[in-house]
């Protein structure tokens, strides 16, 4: 394995995961035919949160840096922009998969679309997916899920979107947002996301 090291930026994530209402008591088995994969959101959630426990600790700092010295890395920081990329996908792409295809105004509901510019800086938005909670989070769950995101060495997000049937080259959604704006977006919103369940509605 091969590590680019020269120009990674390895600043500490101020912000991290809040305690949010998880629903632990639906990770239990139901049946032997139960599909795990129902449960990544809360568990991609809840196992954030260890490591944050963990994160400070010598015995994980001391682990951290065994593997990180082993591909000639200094001073890793373990929460870094893949840490973050992970939590998006498990708790942005998977449920929007899993739960809500095709009926993604479940979102409206549960988001409101007000929230959206406390979290993101919108630099394009032709179809006005600001507007709607479930559109514009469609329009990120694409960005992340076909990576067509850029992040600065300052940890500035930019996530992009292009309409791949009317102008499959240009780009028609463009937000960015800081990690620790993104943090405080998955505290918020992907504590919501990830208690989604077939029925299209929030575990209560």
């Amino acid at each position: 394995m091969t590590c680019v090291t020269k120009s990674c930026s390895e600043q500490t994530l101020s912000v991290r995961l809040r305690p949010s209402q998880i629903s632990g008591d639906k990770l239990q088995a139901e049946s032997p035919m139960k599909n795990l994969a129902e449960e990544i959101p809360q568990r991609a959630f809840i196992n954030a949160q260890v490591i944050q426990l963990l994160h400070d600790s010598a015995p994980f700092q001391e682990a951290v840096s065994a593997v990180s010295g082993h591909y000639g890395l200094r001073n890793y920081e373990f929460m870094n922009p893949a840490y973050v990329v992970s939590l998006l996908y498990c708790l942005l792409v998977v449920p929007r998969q899993l739960f809500v295809e095709g009926a993604e105004e479940v979102w409206n509901s549960q988001v409101p679309a007000s929230a959206m510019s406390s979290y993101f800086v919108v630099n394009r938005d032709d179809q006005r997916v600001i507007e709607s909670s479930s559109a514009f989070l469609r329009r990120l769950r694409n960005s992340v899920s076909h990576a067509r995101f850029e992040i600065g060495e300052d940890l500035q997000f930019v996530f992009r979107d292009i309409n791949i049937r009317k102008h499959p080259r240009k780009v028609d959604f463009e937000v960015e947002a800081s990690a620790a704006n993104l943090m405080r977006f998955l505290s918020d919103i992907g504590s919501k996301l990830a208690n989604l369940r077939p029925s299209y509605g929030s575990v209560q």
